[in-house]
């Protein structure tokens, strides 16, 4: 009987004691968890740093330096080399945009015009007995006009 006495006196004790011990071990594990986040965030950080700066890099510049090095017998390029380099890869560009250029004017500027003709003067083929027509138009206004 007294060990029931005892028992039922310290059940809400012992219910107190595993609601604080089930606390203490939730806190622990999100104190694991809210310690890791930083650590994370400082990696993908770093990782967006590292993204950065390979996207600043010209890896067309590396490679022609890596091809320079590994091709056999040929001397190191001396500093007139590379400023001749330069030059012909800055004529190489403008050559690219003024070429694309001539491109876009055979495109669209030369179809214009030729709508444009078009669109201003229409003739009637003539013929014996017929009268010639010159259709122009200029805008919405036409103006029929005929020849005798």
């Amino acid at each position: 009987m007294i060990e029931r006495a005892i028992a039922a006196a310290l059940s809400p004790i012992q219910t107190s004691i595993n609601a604080l011990t089930l606390r203490v071990t939730i806190y622990a594990s999100k104190q694991g968890k809210s310690s890791e986040v930083p650590c994370l965030q400082a990696d993908v950080a770093g990782l967006w740093r590292d993204v950065d700066y390979l996207k600043s890099i010209d890896f067309n510049d590396l490679m022609r330096t890596n091809e320079d090095r590994d091709a056999p017998g040929e001397a190191a390029t001396v500093d007139g080399d590379v400023a001749v380099d330069e030059e012909m890869t800055a004529a190489q560009e403008e050559k690219n945009i003024f070429g694309n250029l001539s491109n876009l004017v055979g495109t669209v500027v030369h179809p214009v015009i030729q709508a444009s003709h078009v669109e201003t003067s229409t003739t009637v083929p003539t013929g014996p007995g017929k009268p010639a027509l010159d259709v122009t138009t200029s805008g919405t206004d036409a103006q029929l006009q005929t020849a005798t």
